[in-house]
């Protein structure tokens, strides 16, 4: 009898660490998501402030009577 108790015993131990194991890289695989997530959205909004600027400085130069050279990506005044 005590040699299966002790078999169950080692069972229950054995189950308990693969649980606690198993937990363990879940929680680490949703805390990699989520930092990846949010490191997502911070390059999205920096990308998206970034191409408001240039719709503004095109804008800006159509407003001045410019033209905007899409090739050189800046505005002339005078064109020759």
């Amino acid at each position: 009898m005590a040699h299966v108790t002790a078999l169950r015993i080692l069972a229950a131990a054995s189950v308990a660490a693969l649980l606690a194991y198993g937990g363990g890289y879940l929680q680490g695989r949703i805390e990699g998501r989520a930092a990846e997530r949010i490191a997502q959205e911070r390059a999205n909004e920096r990308a998206a402030a970034k191409s408001e600027d240039a719709r503004a400085r095109v804008d800006a130069c159509y407003d001045a009577g410019g033209v905007w050279l899409r090739d050189r990506g800046r505005c002339v005044q005078d064109l020759p």
